[in-house]
């Protein structure tokens, strides 16, 4: 098929689909926790080492972070991706880290100013320092 076609083809798809009684409206997003990045500090991370370990049938919790402001943006090996991220008022910057994110994602965050994060947060030992870091599951790009 032809590229100038695409576009017909997505509306077709698209009327089919509402004919057999689909919706188009997006899909709810399910999450644990909705939190503030200033949030995430050692007395957090303390309480989540009290709910350790995590595996099946106890899946880490997975926090929705929004509004985050993008700092930076580094491509790491192998594909994936860490941003830096701060709170919209200010604050240190915590990193984000995003192992083989889809070609979707690898366009659309170098040029993002702001985003929402689902996610887990974890302690990433580096160098002998703790830091606090966000494994990144999905990023809505909001500006």
């Amino acid at each position: 098929f032809k590229s100038h076609n695409l576009e017909n083809i997505i509306n077709a798809f698209r009327n089919h689909f509402l004919l057999q009684g689909f919706s188009t409206d997006p899909l709810p997003v399910f999450y644990d926790i909705e939190m503030d990045l200033k949030d995430l500090n050692t007395e957090f991370l303390k309480w989540m080492d009290l709910l350790e370990p995590f595996g099946a049938g106890f899946e880490a919790p997975l926090f929705h972070l929004p509004g985050l402001i993008v700092d930076g943006f580094t491509e790491l090996k192998g594909g994936h991706m860490k941003i830096k991220v701060r709170s919209p008022d200010g604050g240190k910057a915590i990193d984000a880290v995003a192992f083989s994110p889809s070609k979707s994602l690898r366009d659309r965050l170098p040029k993002a100013r702001q985003i929402d994060i689902l996610g887990e947060v974890q302690k990433n030992y580096f160098r002998g320092n703790q830091q606090i870091q966000i494994l990144i599951q999905d990023v809505k790009v909001t500006l």
